[in-house]
């Protein structure tokens, strides 16, 4: 098996400059994108459709990107009709995480953060506003003590405390509160943590990482100083009594944690597709760091990068579909191939994913406003 060698990755990081217009877009770029063509028709059709109810608890729930349909188009084209739907739609999910995990709110808040910042829902001066009664609720999440995804005790939102898929979309949604209300030290929290789960040798590991299934199945690069994304480079030797024993295997950009899902170090390697809910996460943290002013595509020899190109790897090597399959995030693939200018097998219009959606329609190009 061979390092992933994706296509075309001359490019040391995307050439965008960061900055805080849009914590996921700006709004100059928005206002001149296509109201024609597959991306856009695909989300039209989406924001017209019922979103049913909101519930963040849900883990399963899509209302949160439905939502996201319905504020872009409303961002775009200012329609009464659908600004309204989208306003009143982010307002209902207000409370619903209650008795929920925070597996839950990783999955389903980044989309509602993302909603409120396209239609400018902020604190006005008036108390029972959407904007004020919006803004007063993301703010809650820097002191809301839900579930623990695992023990079930209360705890603090807390940004890639594990190495597996979960905590990476927990990660996405902390950037995403912490961009939305500007909070700087919230900020250098969701960077640092980001910075351990990729593999820089640099980052203070703030959260106490743990990593233990990634290296009690095998999968970490160093037992001992283990991080969720292997680095480059990194190769294990498989153990005997398991599959192609003695085989040494390039890991480097193996997510170890959600690896470890399909069963231990081997080869072929036991199928998941964790790794895949794992990128829904780090890759939508990646751009809303990236336009916060940190290097997140860039960090630890192109992590993000390297995590998809592994899956692609093991693809072409095993043969198997599993790792790379058609409609399976889409809208995560969109991102990195425009990123990195990489050509990743991706089916278009992307539509709507498990955490955003609708990235062939707000990032067919990066952002050109000043904000990237």
């Amino acid at each position: 098996m061979s390092e992933p060698r994706p296509a075309k990755v001359e490019r040391p990081a995307p050439s965008l400059a960061p900055g805080s217009d849009g914590i996921w877009i700006s709004a100059a770029t928005l206002s001149h994108l296509p109201t024609a063509g597959a991306a856009w028709e695909r989300l039209r059709a989406d924001a017209k459709a019922d979103p049913g109810s909101a519930d963040v608890a849900d883990q399963d729930s899509g209302h949160d990107v439905a939502t996201l349909a319905a504020a872009l188009v409303c961002a775009r084209t200012q329609s009464p009709e659908l600004c309204d739907k989208a306003r009143a739609a982010v307002v209902s999910a207000i409370g619903t995480e209650r008795g929920g995990r925070w597996l839950a709110v990783g999955r389903n808040l980044t989309a509602y953060v993302i909603s409120a910042d396209v239609m400018g829902l902020r604190a006005d001066g008036e108390p029972e506003s959407a904007g004020t009664r919006v803004e007063t609720w993301i703010r809650s999440f820097e002191t809301e003590r839900l579930s623990d995804n695992n023990t079930g005790k209360p705890t603090p939102f807390i940004p890639f405390a594990s190495g597996s898929n979960a905590s990476a979309q927990e990660g996405a949604a902390y950037a995403a509160v912490a961009a939305y209300l500007g909070d700087r030290a919230a900020l250098e929290r969701a960077w640092d943590a980001f910075r351990t789960y990729v593999c820089d040798p640099s980052a203070p590991d703030r959260e106490r990482i743990d990593l233990h299934r990634g290296v009690e199945a095998g999968w970490a690069h160093d037992d001992r100083h283990p991080c969720a994304v292997n680095p480059a480079g990194a190769a294990k030797q498989i153990p005997p009594g398991r599959p192609g024993a003695g085989q040494v295997l390039p890991v480097g950009g193996a997510i170890i944690n959600d690896m470890a899902r399909g069963g231990d170090l081997a080869w072929p390697p036991g199928a998941t597709q964790y790794p895949w809910v794992g990128l829904e996460g780090l890759v939508p943290a990646a751009v809303i760091l990236h336009r916060a002013g940190y290097p997140a595509f860039a960090v630890a020899d192109r992590a993000v990068l390297r995590a998809v190109g592994y899956l692609r790897d093991l693809q072409l090597s095993t043969g198997s579909g599993t790792w790379f399959q058609e409609r399976r995030s889409n809208e995560i693939i969109q991102l990195v191939n425009v990123a990195y200018e990489t050509r990743f097998p991706v089916d278009l219009p992307a539509g709507a994913g498990r955490t955003v959606g609708y990235t062939d329609w707000t990032h067919a190009t990066w952002d050109a406003g000043p904000a990237g």
